[in-house]
């Protein structure tokens, strides 16, 4: 009877682990279309420009550390890294309202919107079935980005695809690295200067974009006064802004939020 419970407990044992495995298979798999399809994405629709200018004569020593550490989100540049392909793009998904790309992380993706917040949370571009989803615009807003509050949001995926990094801005030195984003739309190119990012509860008012019409200082102060960076950016009390959104995971449905201020440069 003993040695009949050790083999039946043994078996329990290989089908579970079994199942483990397949389930992390299918996991791994999944990842991996997703990774792939946007990264030939990208390569289908995107071109990386040249910079402009280069700067040859450089500050050494403290003068340059200097520089760099005062350096602001206007002096990275004026015009778009990126140039987008919207004719093919747009062809391939008429859902397809814009591109967002931050330079040396893997944020090149297209952004779309759906009749709802659900059509793109577990789906991509080409329309297949898959966790990571795509970048998306909140249903509510206006697909030119024209809103107060224009939200993006994304999957905070361990393999860092998506927002997987978003979170990352929790830390002054990320924000030191990547003080800017930028979107592409088919009638504009915008900078993204970051102004600031907290962690905010999924059911909080900020998600609300038709309130923002009446509190539009008061959610931007909000996050601004609990920023987890100091931007060399700020508010101007007026501009519109875009919000990139993910999980985060202080407690039950966190989100962290980036506030950027979109600046036309094309």
């Amino acid at each position: 009877m003993k040695r009949f419970f050790y083999w039946l407990a043994l078996l329990l044992c290989v089908v579970v682990f079994g199942v483990c495995a397949w389930q992390i298979w299918g996991i791994v798999s999944e990842y991996n279309a997703g990774t792939t399809l946007y990264e030939e994405a990208a390569t289908q629709f995107v071109t990386v420009l040249e910079p402009e200018e280069e700067t040859t004569d450089r500050e050494t020593g403290s003068d340059a550390e200097e520089t760099q550490a005062t350096e602001t989100a206007e002096e990275q540049g004026s015009g778009a890294p990126i140039s987008v392909d919207f004719d093919a793009l747009l062809a391939a998904n008429p859902d397809v309202v814009g591109w967002l790309y931050c330079p040396d992380t893997v944020i090149n993706y297209p952004i779309l919107q759906g009749a709802s917040n659900d059509t793109y949370l577990h789906h991509m571009v080409d329309g297949s079935y898959n966790s990571a989803g795509s970048i998306f615009l909140d249903y509510r807003n206006a697909s030119d980005f024209s809103d107060a509050n224009s939200i993006l949001y994304g999957h905070n995926m361990k393999n860092e695809s998506m927002f997987g990094t978003l979170d990352k801005y929790k830390k002054q030195s990320y924000y030191d690295e990547h003080p800017v984003l930028w979107l592409l739309t088919p009638t504009c190119s915008y900078r993204l200067d970051i102004i600031g990012g907290c962690v905010l509860n999924a059911g909080s008012d900020f998600y609300n974009s038709l309130l923002w019409g009446d509190d539009v200082e008061g959610q931007i102060n909000y996050i601004l006064s609990h920023s987890t960076f100091d931007a060399s950016t700020e508010w101007d009390g007026e501009s519109n802004v875009i919000s990139l959104s993910t999980c985060s995971y202080e407690y039950d449905n966190a989100r962290y939020v980036l506030l950027c201020v979109p600046v036309p440069v094309d």
